[in-house]
């Protein structure tokens, strides 16, 4: 009986995350700047983001601005301070086509720079891809 009270509560836990990512606010990419609508950040809040991109080999996300975020916004993803990743549950590019994406921070850059870590179209079956690595 305890057996089957846990698979229960994990399938209401399941529920409940797909349900806050199917809820989520998109990302858009315009003019080189991605919009993240909002991301709950420990210690700061719910923030709108606003990186500028540049693609030096490889594309950068630089953090341009962050404000608060309306509270009736949903997540746009989910942010690990832990490895300063930034998990995106959907991006919009300008040609329609849509993304999940997981940037990271460049360690040894000034500022807040990101880089992609991991980017999967979503309605593909392929793997996620991993970006290639930079070459010096």
């Amino acid at each position: 009986m305890a057996c089957k009270k846990g698979i229960v509560r994990l399938l209401v836990f399941g529920l409940v995350f797909l349900a806050s990512v199917a809820n989520a606010s998109t990302s858009t990419i315009e003019n080189n700047t991605l919009l993240v609508p909002r991301v709950d950040i420990e210690g700061y809040g719910a923030l709108q983001l606003v990186f500028h991109l540049s693609f030096d080999g490889e594309y950068f996300f630089d953090l341009g601005d962050a404000t608060p975020a309306s509270e009736s916004t949903e997540n746009a993803g989910v942010f690990d301070a832990s490895v300063m990743e930034l998990e995106l549950f959907e991006i919009q590019l300008e040609s329609g086509e849509q993304y999940t994406a997981k940037l990271g921070l460049v360690s040894d850059s000034s500022g807040y720079r990101f880089r992609i870590i991991e980017a999967q179209q979503i309605g593909s079956n392929d793997p996620p891809a991993e970006p290639p690595e930079p070459t010096s």
